[in-house]
C-alpha cells in the first residue's frame, strides 16, 4: 500500500515542471513549497482520492492539509531515494560520481537572496546579558547551515575579514570574496587531503601566496593499534605573507580585559593632583614623560626615556606598587639604595607627595630615584637633591627637541606629556608579579 502511495505521488509530483531538476524530483524543492501551501501542490494532491485520503483531514466539511505529515512522507528514504537537491550543483556536489556542471534551469536562488538573522543572544565573560542593540563589530556565533551563514556576512562584511580559519575548506569561493585586501584564509588539514587541496588552492587562490605549515602534536590516550598521525597540517592563503604585520590598532589589551579573553590583573588606584602642584614650573615644564612602551609593564607606569643612560645620572620617576612594598619603611628603603646605589631624593618626595598630590587608597606614589656612579652620588646632598634633578632632566629635554635623540634599543619613542595623563581620573597601573 506505502510503496503503490510512493510511485502516486512520484507520477503526481512529476507533472509540476517546477519541482523537476535534470529529469528528477527534488526533494527540498516539494517541501519548501508544501510548507508554504503552495496551490498548484495542494491541487495535485487533492486531484488523486487515494493521496486526498493520506494527506487531508476533514473538519466541518473543510479539507486541512497535513503538511507535517506529508513533509515526513517525502523525507521517507524510500521514496525518491535517487532524488538530490536543487541546490546540489550550485556548491559543487555531485551524483553517481558525475560533476554537476549546470545549475537547475528554473533556479530560485535561496542562496542569493537576503537573509534575516533571528533569536539573538548576547553574552559578555561567559554570562548572557541584555540585548540593547547589534553592532558590525560584535562577534558573531551563527548556529545554521554553513553555506547559508558564510553569503548571509557577504552583504556587509564583504572585503573585510583579516582571517578566515576553516577546517574543512567549504566553498572556499565565498570565503575569498569575504576576505580583506589584506585578510588571511587558513584552512586546517591531515595528510590525507593536504597534497590535493593545496593543489585546488592554488588554482583559486591565483595572486595569493600559499604556504603550507606542519603542526606537530603529540597524541594522547589512542587504545588503537594502529600508528597515530603526529602531524597536522594548515595551509595559509594570503596575498603577501612576507610584509604581514600586526598594527597597534589591532591590539588593545583594554578591549582583552573587557571582553573577558585575558585576565583583569590591573590594579586601580586613583590620583588626584592639586591644584597647587598643576600650578608649578615643574609640572608644567613638559619635562615628564610617559613612555608608550611602557605602558603595561610591570610596575614601571611612568618612567623617563631610556636616552638618560647616556648621562652621568639616572633618574626614573615610576608608580611603586607591590614591587616596592615597603618603601617608606627605613629597612627596606636602605637595602634597594645600597644594592641598586640609587639616591632617594627625601625632599622632593615629600614636596611632591604630601604638599602637591593627595593619596587615595593608593600604596605609595611616585618613586624619584637618581643613579649614577657612587663617588657623584656621595656628592650629593639634600641641599642640592631638587637641583640635580631638574639639571639632568633639562639635559635629557634638550636631547628630545635636539632633533637627532638617541633611542638605544629601541624601534621606535613614542612619548607624552605626564601631565596629560594625570589628572582627576582613575588610572590602570599593571600588578607586580612578586
Amino acid at each position: 500500500m506505502v510503496q503503490n502511495s510512493f510511485q502516486t505521488l512520484t507520477q503526481l509530483l512529476q507533472k509540476d515542471q517546477r519541482l523537476v531538476v535534470n529529469g528528477n524530483l527534488a526533494k527540498n524543492k516539494i517541501i519548501e513549497l508544501a510548507l508554504q501551501l503552495d496551490t498548484g501542490i495542494l491541487k495535485l494532491l487533492k486531484s488523486s482520492p487515494e493521496l486526498r485520503k493520506i494527506f487531508f483531514v476533514e473538519v466541518d466539511d473543510i479539507l486541512v492539509f497535513d503538511k507535517i505529515k506529508f513533509q515526513n512522507f517525502i523525507s521517507n528514504k524510500q521514496f525518491l531515494p535517487d532524488s538530490f537537491t536543487q541546490y546540489k550543483n550550485k556548491i559543487g556536489l555531485v551524483a553517481d560520481r558525475q560533476y554537476l556542471a549546470n545549475s537547475a534551469p528554473d533556479e530560485i536562488d535561496r542562496l542569493l537572496t537576503p537573509k534575516v538573522l533571528t533569536n539573538f543572544q548576547k553574552y559578555n565573560c561567559g554570562k548572557e546579558v541584555e540585548m540593547t542593540d547589534i553592532s558590525l563589530n560584535d562577534n558573531l556565533i551563527i548556529k545554521g547551515n554553513n553555506l547559508l551563514s558564510l553569503y548571509s556576512l557577504k552583504e556587509k562584511y564583504q572585503g573585510k575579514i583579516k582571517l578566515i580559519y576553516i577546517d574543512p575548506p567549504y566553498n572556499p569561493d565565498i570565503a575569498k570574496k569575504l576576505l580583506s585586501p589584506g585578510g588571511c584564509l587558513i584552512v586546517a588539514i591531515d595528510k590525507n587531503e593536504q597534497a590535493e587541496l593545496t593543489v585546488l588552492l592554488k588554482e583559486l587562490f591565483r595572486g595569493y601566496e600559499i604556504h603550507v605549515i606542519t603542526i606537530v602534536h603529540n597524541p594522547r590516550g589512542v587504545q588503537g593499534t594502529n600508528f597515530s598521525y603526529t602531524h597536522e597540517y594548515a595551509i595559509f592563503n594570503k596575498k603577501i605573507i612576507g610584509f604581514g604585520d600586526v598594527s597597534d590598532e589591532d591590539y588593545h589589551p583594554e578591549i582583552l580585559v573587557k571582553t573577558g579573553i585575558i585576565p583583569d590583573n590591573t590594579i586601580k588606584r586613583k590620583l588626584i593632583v592639586k591644584n597647587e602642584f598643576k600650578n608649578t614650573e615643574f609640572f608644567n615644564s613638559g619635562l615628564l614623560f610617559l613612555n608608550r612602551q611602557e605602558k603595561y609593564p610591570r610596575d614601571d607606569v611612568f618612567e623617563l626615556p631610556s636616552s638618560i643612560r647616556d648621562f652621568p645620572y639616572k633618574v626614573s620617576l615610576r608608580t611603586n606598587i607591590n614591587l616596592s612594598r615597603g618603601l617608606f619603611e627605613s629597612q627596606f628603603k636602605e637595602s634597594i639604595e645600597i644594592q641598586e646605589k640609587d639616591f632617594w631624593i627625601k625632599n622632593l618626595k615629600s614636596q611632591i607627595l604630601d604638599e602637591f598630590i593627595v593619596k587615595d587608597e593608593y600604596l605609595g606614589g611616585i618613586k624619584i630615584t637618581v643613579s649614577g656612579l657612587a663617588s657623584q652620588l656621595e656628592e650629593l646632598s639634600p641641599d642640592n637633591e631638587f637641583d640635580i634633578l631638574v639639571k639632568v632632566i633639562g639635559q635629557i629635554a634638550s636631547s628630545l627637541t635636539s632633533g637627532n635623540p638617541d633611542f638605544r634599543g629601541s624601534k621606535e619613542f613614542k612619548y607624552i606629556l605626564l601631565k596629560e595623563k594625570i589628572g582627576d581620573k582613575e588610572l590602570n597601573f599593571a600588578p607586580s608579579e612578586s
